[in-house]
C-alpha cells in the first residue's frame, strides 16, 4: 500500500465505529457505535440531504444554550469499538464527545511508518503526544509497542484518557500522563535534553490558563522549533490543526520555514470527513507529517 493510498483510507482505523450520516443547516448527524448523535457545525452552511425523520432518530441532540436533549432514555457515556481499540465517549457540556475522527487519517499513516521498521529493530519507540485529549493516538501507538508520553493541561481529559487506557488494557508504565501546558512541557524537555522518535501535536487555535494565554499564530513557530529540537534523527512529526487561517499549504510552509529544523515533508492534506453516501464531505482541518533528516 502506498502512502497516497493510506491518505485516503484513514477512516478504516475507525472501522464501522464512526460514520457521518448527514450534515447541513449548521448541524452534523454522526453514528458513533450504537448511538446516533446530532450536534452543531459552523461549517455546514449547505442544506441537509436526509429527511427530518432521519434526524429525529438521533439518540441525543445538542443545541447551544439548550444543551443535550434525548429521544429516549437519557445517557451520558457509552463505549465504541473501532478498528483495533475501543473508546469511552461522553456527552460534554460544550457539545463534544471525546473523539475527533479526522485524526484517523494521519494516525493510520504514522502507524504504518512505525510498523514498517526493520524486523531487527525491536527497541520500543518513545512518542510524545501533545494536547493529547482522550487518548486515541496514544492507544493506537501503545498497541504498536511504543512508550507514550501523553500531555494535556486538562485533568478531566487526563482522567478520561486513563479510563480509555484501562479499557484497552494498556499497562500504566507504557503511557505516562502529564498534566501540563504542552508548550511549557516542550521547553522543559529541551532543557532536560530528552529525545523522541515521534511527536504528535494538535494545538487549539488559542489557549487561556491561569498563568498564560496565547494564540496559535503567535506561538506556532515556537512549537515547531521546539518539536524539531526534541526529535532524534529520522524522527517523525505529525502536526495538525483546525485554525481557520491555516490549511495544509500554509502548514507546510510553516514547517519548512526554519532550515535548521531539518524537516522534510512526507505527506500533507486538508482533511474532510465524507458522508456515508460519498457525495459530500465536511472540512476538518489539516495535517502535515514530516521526518527530521540530519545532514551527513
Amino acid at each position: 500500500m502506498t502512502s497516497e493510498e493510506l491518505l485516503y483510507s484513514g477512516d478504516k482505523l475507525l472501522g464501522t465505529g464512526y460514520s457521518l450520516v448527514d450534515s447541513g443547516d449548521f448541524m452534523k448527524l454522526e453514528r458513533l457505535g450504537e448511538k446516533l448523535i446530532a450536534r452543531p457545525s459552523s461549517l455546514c452552511i449547505w442544506r441537509k440531504s436526509a429527511a427530518e425523520a432521519e434526524w429525529r432518530k438521533a439518540d441525543a441532540t445538542y443545541l447551544p444554550k439548550q444543551g443535550w436533549t434525548f429521544k429516549g432514555q437519557k445517557f451520558e457515556k457509552w463505549e465504541v469499538a473501532f478498528d483495533s481499540f475501543s473508546l469511552r465517549l461522553r456527552l460534554q457540556d460544550n457539545g463534544q464527545v471525546g473523539l475527533f475522527p479526522e485524526h484517523a487519517n494521519s494516525l493510520v499513516l504514522l502507524a504504518h511508518l512505525i510498523s514498517s521498521r526493520p524486523a531487527n529493530d525491536k527497541s520500543p519507540l518513545n512518542v510524545l503526544n501533545l494536547f493529547a485529549f482522550t487518548g486515541m493516538a496514544s492507544i493506537v501507538l501503545a498497541g504498536l509497542g511504543c512508550k507514550v508520553c501523553h500531555v494535556d493541561l486538562s485533568k478531566k481529559a487526563l482522567s478520561w484518557a486513563r479510563e480509555n487506557f484501562e479499557l484497552n488494557k494498556i499497562p500504566p508504565e507504557q503511557c505516562r500522563l502529564i498534566p501540563e501546558d504542552s508548550l511549557t512541557f516542550l521547553q522543559k524537555e529541551i532543557r532536560r535534553k530528552n529525545g523522541y522518535n515521534a511527536i504528535i501535536i494538535d494545538p487549539p487555535s488559542f489557549s487561556r490558563t491561569s498563568s498564560a494565554a496565547w494564540k496559535l499564530e503567535d506561538v506556532i513557530h515556537q512549537m515547531i522549533d521546539a518539536c524539531s529540537k526534541l526529535l532524534i534523527d529520522k524522527g517523525l512529526l505529525v502536526f495538525s490543526c483546525h485554525h481557520s487561517a491555516i490549511n495544509a499549504a500554509v502548514l507546510r510552509n510553516l514547517l519548512l520555514d526554519n532550515p535548521d529544523n531539518h524537516l522534510s515533508i512526507i505527506s500533507s492534506k486538508d482533511l474532510a470527513i465524507p458522508e456515508t453516501d460519498g457525495k459530500r464531505s465536511l472540512p476538518a482541518g489539516c495535517y502535515v507529517l514530516c521526518r527530521k533528516e540530519l545532514p551527513l
